[in-house]
């Protein structure tokens, strides 16, 4: 709660904490209904691959998005997906049908919004990701220059309008309330040379839009399914808002679900790197646990296969397929780079440049190599040695195109040749989380009783609506351009 004698250091109509593409997205609509909107970022000003820059993980996004183009075929593939594992789910699901709605109505007006601003965007593919009603009613588009590209249009946009400020290096701390529990602030703490805490009063409404807990250890090990895990997006997603949420009564949701694969984690880099497992052709590779047995269809679905990993063997009291390892011969090795080039620190960021022949990678030992199978699994330190057994056994798969323990399907049979092989550690993990806090179809943040907490709106991968499953590449990135929009028009109201 305020004290008596708290002063104000500045102030604005909305203020909101954070800024990725749901906090730009929230900002710009509410300028539009006439509201002065200050945008609160703890990274400092400024772009390029130095660390603590402004990159959010939209910045690190592969900028793909998902176009919804029917209301029915979408509402009813979203429904599908938030009630995963049927009767053992509430009859609500994971969001919602409500939610479902509001996002699938102002979804399918994005591609307009985005052309009448003069983003680049271009179609790159059609359906979604899982098997469920709707998947064809799906379209996806990707930015020129990927999130990259993406955020330098929406920041262009917020520069010239003359409604919207920005402060960087401003780390937002606590929500502050008023004597009847009403958001009506926020403190936090400048990054200048002598750093000072602040109070900036809302006006009218307070955003939280700040990602998830991805680069915080306590929160993943306590909220994830399985640790660790290692996450592709920006290294400021610490579980600021998680903390400031609990703060003030709200209910949190979706706390162990992700966005997530499986990636590379080297100790050079705090960002982990997703794996370009297929490279531009087919080639020969397979996925093994510690011991060396395949455990998965290697054609892995990119937003799900996470889950896979989270199997705990209770009589050795531990997690076999943590980490998993991605075997494969000279013909994957030297056909393409490893590291996927959509997204993250290899991505349009330019943190890291992945090696052409992923040389300067086996040289820093990010990736192992061995002339037999028994090399390379002592190298990996894989235990045991089942994994010269458990090629012979997929190389025999190969001969007559069919996989019986996986289904892979013919055309990626593909049988790894006799040597050198290579392998690399993959861990669980991926672009983000999605916990945060509930909120309701407006946006309102839901306190522990259901109930909206006056003055306070979320959107983006902060308590996404997104549950256990993820729909498709670029899921989160249109939920914050359509959220972002019903966001900003309710948060540029007064207050009910």
């Amino acid at each position: 709660m305020l004290s008596l004698d708290t002063k104000w250091d500045t102030e604005a109509d909305i203020v909101i904490i954070g800024y990725g593409a749901g906090g730009a997205m929230a900002a710009l609509t509410a300028a539009d209904e006439g509201a002065n909107v200050l945008i609160l970022e703890k990274q400092r000003f400024g772009h390029g691959p130095e660390v603590g820059n402004h990159y959010s993980t939209s910045h690190m996004s592969g900028g793909v998005y998902l176009q919804p183009t029917d209301r029915a075929g979408t509402i009813a593939y979203f429904q599908a997906m938030s009630r995963v594992g049927k009767g053992y789910t509430t009859p609500d699901g994971y969001s919602g049908d409500d939610l479902i709605e509001a996002y699938t109505d102002e979804a399918l007006q994005n591609l307009k919004w985005l052309q009448d601003r003069n983003f680049n965007v271009s179609k790159v593919g059609d359906g979604a990701e899982h098997p469920f009603e709707g998947v064809d009613t799906f379209e996806s588009y990707r930015f020129e220059a990927s999130g990259v590209g993406m955020m330098r249009t929406f920041e262009a946009l917020i520069e010239k309008n003359p409604r919207i400020k920005v402060m960087y290096e401003t780390a937002a701390s606590r929500l502050l309330q008023d004597m009847t529990g009403e958001i009506v602030g926020v403190r936090a703490t400048t990054g200048e040379a002598n750093p000072r805490e602040i109070n900036i009063r809302a006006g009218r409404n307070v955003v939280m839009a700040m990602g998830g807990f991805e680069f915080d250890d306590k929160m993943k090990l306590n909220f994830l399914r399985v640790f660790p895990s290692y996450f592709t997006g920006s290294e400021a997603c610490t579980g600021d808002g998680v903390r400031m949420a609990i703060d003030v009564g709200a209910e949190l949701w979706h706390m162990n679900c992700v966005s997530a694969r499986l990636v590379m984690k080297f100790p050079e880099f705090p960002s982990a790197i997703s794996a370009w497992m297929t490279g531009v052709r087919p080639t020969p590779y397979i996925l093994v646990d510690r011991y060396g047995r395949r455990y998965t269809n290697e054609k892995i679905k990119g937003h799900t296969v996470y889950y896979e990993t989270t199997l705990f063997d209770s009589q050795k009291l531990d997690y076999p397929r943590i980490p998993s390892f991605w075997i494969f011969d000279e013909e994957r090795m030297n056909s393409a780079k490893l590291a996927a080039a959509g997204g993250g620190i290899t991505g349009s960021m330019g943190r890291y440049a992945w090696s052409s022949g992923n040389k300067e990678e086996l040289a820093r030992g990010w990736v192992k190599t061995g002339d037999t199978l028994k090399e390379l699994s002592a190298n990996l330190g894989i235990e045991g040695d089942l994994l010269e057994k458990t090629v012979e056994t997929y190389n025999g798969y190969t001969t007559v195109g069919h996989d019986p323990e996986f289904n892979r399907l013919p055309e990626e049979l593909l049988p790894l040749g006799k040597g050198p092989y290579f392998g690399v550690p993959v861990f669980p993990g991926g672009p983000n989380t999605q916990g945060g806090a509930k909120h309701n179809p407006k946006g309102q943040v839901l306190n522990v009783d259901g109930e909206p907490i006056p003055g306070l709106y979320a959107v983006g991968e902060f308590g996404s609506m997104f549950g256990m499953l993820y729909p498709s590449a670029g899921g989160n990135l249109s939920e914050c351009f359509a959220m972002g929009r019903i966001v900003g028009r309710n948060a540029a109201k007064f207050r009910e």
